[in-house]
């Protein structure tokens, strides 16, 4: 019964397929680019809640003129950076508040989103609790800085297959994505 989960994707095509399956809790989490946003407004539309994720004023103010324009709300995420691994912004950048009142201005700002992608080289269960924990400090970081900012942080999302096992404290955060955690594969033998 009820439906089906929150899942992460990485392309729209995985996005349309949940989608087609009756998901409608879809994170898409790789920068969003303008070209793209058609599709993602496309799913909007069909009562699908799809998150996308952005780390740059360029792409904030497109998704927020898109958003007005369109008349719906694009739920986004800011990438926060918390290890130098991916992409995102560092949690103390006077940028974060920037994007996140264009966003909030656009009725779009759901929340900040990291992923310890630096914990595929933790090693040991030690290295790889530090990771976990700077994970998560790194993304309430992000999230007091805008509340303290006045800006209101629904979604404090964490993730990595790694940290996903080595976390010990995930007071804050209401997400955890872990990708490779349900197969548990080569990657993290």
């Amino acid at each position: 019964g009820g439906a089906p989960h929150p899942v992460t994707v990485s392309t729209l095509a995985e996005a349309e397929a949940f989608a087609d399956g009756g998901y409608t809790d879809i994170t898409y989490a790789v920068g969003i680019a303008r070209h793209k946003l058609p599709r993602v407004i496309a799913l909007l539309r069909r009562g699908v809640t799809l998150r996308v994720l952005l780390d740059s004023t360029e792409q904030a103010d497109f998704v927020a003129e898109a958003s007005r324009r369109e008349g719906i709300s694009i739920p986004t995420q800011i990438e926060i950076d918390c290890d130098g691994h991916r992409g995102g912004l560092k949690a103390d950048t006077p940028t974060l508040v920037d994007i996140a009142r264009t966003l909030h201005a656009a009725g779009c700002l759901d929340g900040v989103l990291t992923h310890a992608g630096e914990s595929y080289f933790a090693y040991s269960a030690e290295e790889q609790r530090l990771a976990a924990k700077n994970e998560r400090d790194t993304a309430i970081a992000a999230a007091e800085n805008l509340r303290a900012a006045g800006l209101p942080v629904t979604t404090v999302s964490v993730g990595s297959t790694p940290t996903a096992h080595a976390a010990e404290d995930l007071t804050g955060v209401t997400e955890l994505r872990a990708g490779n955690y349900v197969f548990f594969d080569l990657v993290m033998a």
